[in-house]
C-alpha cells in the first residue's frame, strides 16, 4: 500500500511537471515494481517502461602468476583478491625492495609485474627495470593516477603499458589478459 501511494504521488508529480506530449517515463525496475507503477498510473499516457537487462560482467580469467606492487594497501588487497578469483596466482607486496626480495625467493615463473608508478623508496619504473633484467620474459603493466610521472613529456616510451587510476576491475582484467596474451614481453 505504501508503494502504491508513492507511485501515485510520483505519477501526479510527473504529469504536472511535463506536458503530456513529452511524458515518457523510463525506469529500470523489477517486475513487481513495474506492476505497481502500471497499476498506480493508469491515467498517465505514453508511459514507456523497460525491464532492466541483467548481463554478467565479462571478466577475463587466467592462470598466470602476477606480482602486484602498490603502496596503497586497500587497492592492493582488492586487486589481489579479484585476480585470485579470476584464477591467477597472485604475489603481493607494498614496495619495490620487498618485491625484489619476493621475486628472488619465488622459484616459479612470474608472468607479469603490475606495479604502481609512484612509490618510495623504489619507483615502479626502477623496479620494473631491475626485475626484467633478472626475468626477461616477465611483462610489465604500470598503474598510476599520475601519468606525467611516467611520461613527463606527455608520451610514453614505446611498449609501456599504463592503466590509469581510477579503473574498474573489468578494465584491469581485460588489459592484463591482453598483455599476457601478447607474444613479446612488454
Amino acid at each position: 500500500m505504501l508503494w502504491r501511494s508513492f507511485f501515485t504521488s510520483l505519477c501526479i508529480f510527473i504529469r504536472n511537471l511535463l506536458p503530456k506530449s513529452l511524458l515518457v517515463a523510463r525506469a529500470l525496475v523489477t517486475s513487481s515494481s513495474l506492476f505497481l507503477l502500471k497499476t498506480a498510473c493508469p491515467q498517465v499516457h505514453n508511459l514507456s517502461i523497460r525491464e532492466r537487462e541483467v548481463t554478467p560482467l565479462d571478466y577475463h580469467y587466467g592462470n598466470e602468476t602476477i606480482l602486484v606492487v602498490d603502496d596503497e594497501e586497500s587497492l592492493r588487497t582488492v586487486i589481489g583478491d579479484l585476480l585470485a578469483q579470476l584464477g591467477y596466482n597472485v604475489l603481493s607486496t607494498s614496495n619495490g625492495p620487498d618485491a625484489l626480495a619476493l621475486a628472488e625467493e619465488y622459484p616459479g615463473k612470474i608472468d607479469l609485474l603490475l606495479t604502481d608508478v609512484v612509490m618510495e623508496p623504489l619507483s615502479g619504473p626502477a623496479l620494473a627495470e631491475v626485475l626484467t633484467r633478472a626475468r626477461p620474459e616477465m611483462k610489465v603493466v604500470f598503474m598510476s593516477g599520475y601519468a606525467a610521472t611516467l611520461a613527463p613529456d606527455g608520451a610514453l616510451k614505446p611498449g609501456t603499458i599504463l592503466v590509469h587510476k581510477p579503473f574498474t576491475m573489468k578494465m584491469l582484467s581485460a588489459r592484463l589478459r591482453e598483455v599476457l596474451g601478447s607474444r613479446a614481453p612488454v
